[in-house]
């Protein structure tokens, strides 16, 4: 059994917040939502996102965030889940986070993967700037909760717009200037998007809004006539930003789709539900 020393040790290299000297790589959870305002128990974000949680000494924290996009199956971000061994997560509904591991809202977990090639990207300094197939996925052992709802994923189709905007939403920071500030439930916001490289959309969050620390996995969704459908996922900061007021890296669901379907099928798990969006949204 771990000692509650290196338990915290570990949480401490994952979400990159025990220590401001660190500038040799990017924070592993280097993103939350900031910006933004509380989303309601009402609201539809709040039916498909969930809290990845860690239990700390028998405390939760939230370290990630995912998606439903099946009855049994969260999205995330991979590097949610390479520590998972180490550090299992447990899963989370519910506008407001949990104060104890007792609280109600937490759906086990049956086993989690991610993409056979995901690997993170140093730059010319040896510095972590970008993860490339930063997807990962939970097989959800329980039933969940009468009002979370699956969400459907944005199909390949014409490219997005510039200027499109994203609804965000997370369990990450509030504010990572100085002291950051811990979230106590779940926020949302909207950015424009600006780009895409690859399988990376890029999002402005110069105007003060975006995905944060402990925001990774989270969706970036369109709101479309259809309803929400997840566009990508948080993946962290862009171009190994310091902080969370430049620009944003969200990874393209639709890009790995053939990938997620795969996992979900060797899972066991009911596979998502892929849709066009009518060009007139």
């Amino acid at each position: 059994m771990r000692s509650a020393k290196s338990v915290l040790s570990l949480l401490c290299f994952w979400l990159a917040a025990c220590s401001s000297q660190n500038t040799s790589s990017i924070a592993k959870f280097e993103t939350a939502i900031i910006g933004g305002e509380a989303a309601l128990e009402s609201d539809l974000v709040t039916r498909s996102t969930v809290s990845l949680i860690a239990d700390i000494g028998g405390m939760p924290v939230s370290v990630c965030t995912g998606v439903l996009i099946s009855r049994n199956l969260i999205l995330t971000a991979a590097h949610c889940l390479v520590d998972f061994e180490r550090m299992p997560v447990t899963v989370y509904f519910g506008a407001t986070l949990p104060v104890t591991m007792q609280d109600p809202g937490f759906v086990g977990v049956a086993e989690s993967t991610f993409h056979n090639q995901y690997h993170r990207v140093k730059d010319g300094w040896g510095r972590y700037v970008t993860s490339l197939n930063d997807i990962g996925l939970i097989k959800l052992a329980e039933e969940v909760p009468a009002a979370a709802e699956p969400v459907a994923i944005l199909d390949q189709g014409p490219e997005l717009q510039q200027g499109t905007q994203f609804l965000l939403a997370g369990f990450g920071i509030i504010n990572e200037l100085g002291k950051a500030q811990s979230a106590t439930g779940l926020n949302k916001t909207r950015v424009p998007f600006v780009r895409r490289e690859g399988s990376v959309l890029v999002a402005d969050h110069s105007a003060g809004q975006g995905a944060c620390r402990g925001d990774s996995g989270g969706p970036a969704f369109l709101e479309t006539s259809q309803g929400l459908m997840l566009a990508a996922v948080t993946r962290g900061a862009h171009a190994g930003s310091p902080n969370c007021r430049n620009f944003g890296e969200y990874t393209s669901v639709s890009y790995h789709k053939q990938a997620i379907l795969e996992l979900a099928l060797q899972m066991g798990a009911e596979a998502p539900q892929f849709k066009t969006v009518p060009s007139a949204d």
